[in-house]
This record gives C-alpha cells, sequence and structure tokens, in this order.
C-alpha cells in the first residue's frame, strides 16, 4: 500500500480532532501551532499509543494542506500534559520533532 492510499485512508474513515489550532496563512506557505493538551492526575500520564496518535493526526493534516494546494506547511506541534510524561513517552515525541510542556515548564511555576 503505497503512502498516498492509506494517508487518504486513514483520513476517509477516522474523524480527526485537534485541541488547538492556531493557523496563519501568507502567500505561498501555510503555517500552524498544533496543540494536544492532557489535563490527567499524574497516575494517567499520557501513553506512547497517544502520542503516535497525535502524530498520525499531523501527518493527516500535513497530507489534508497539501491536498487543498498549499504549496509549503510549516506545523510546529506542541503537546501540553499538565502532570507531565512518563520518560519513554516524552522520547518518543521529542524523536518525532514534537514540543513537550507540563504545568512547571509552561508556566514557570509549581503546582
Amino acid at each position: 500500500m503505497d503512502e498516498d492510499f492509506s494517508l487518504s485512508y486513514i483520513h476517509q474513515t477516522k474523524s480527526m480532532e485537534l485541541d488547538l489550532l492556531v493557523e496563519c496563512e501568507s502567500e505561498k506557505t501555510y503555517h500552524a501551532i498544533v496543540f494536544e493538551i492532557k489535563n490527567r492526575d499524574e497516575n494517567k500520564l499520557p501513553s506512547k499509543k497517544e502520542a503516535q496518535l497525535f502524530s498520525e493526526k499531523l501527518e493527516i493534516l500535513s497530507y489534508a494542506l497539501k491536498r487543498q494546494g498549499h504549496e509549503k506547511t510549516v506545523l510546529m506541534p506542541v503537546y501540553l500534559s499538565v502532570n507531565g510524561f512518563h520518560e519513554e513517552t516524552e522520547k518518543l515525541l521529542h524523536e518525532q520533532e514534537i514540543f513537550t510542556a507540563d504545568f512547571k515548564t509552561w508556566c514557570g511555576m509549581k503546582k
């Protein structure tokens, strides 16, 4: 299965929800900050599977924007988890070039 077909198939069969999308368009470039936000207690931090699903959302968004005729897209993904991350989940997000933040780092305060 080629990549275009699989992304198209995913796009048509799953609804996609973005927690927050801040976007701007210039003449040739679409810019966006894409947030995934989790507000959970320390016992239910985001899983690796949830991190991968966010990465897939970004792929679908990028693909859809290209299909809409945007010549260039610049996405800055941010995963905000109020109470932090498991080490392996945060590492996976960083490997996929997704910024991470928790309450302490985002606000510079202690909870």
